[in-house]
């Protein structure tokens, strides 16, 4: 993604911090167990393009 944007944009830097943030960022199941364990309820979890983005909602 880095190299890609550098192309467009012309500054490399500004998406490096991107690979690394997405190992760090819990999975799709992941996240939803960390809402439930902060209490939410009716969690559910909508996939689009692909898996490439969620949408997470629960109820409090």
């Amino acid at each position: 993604m880095p190299f890609i944007t550098s192309i467009f944009q012309g500054d490399k830097s500004a998406y490096t911090y991107l690979p690394n943030s997405l190992e760090e960022f819990p999975a799709q199941e992941g996240l939803i167990k960390i809402m439930k364990d902060l209490g939410l309820n009716d969690v559910k979890c909508y996939e689009f393009a692909g898996g490439a983005s969620a949408l997470h909602i629960g109820i409090k």
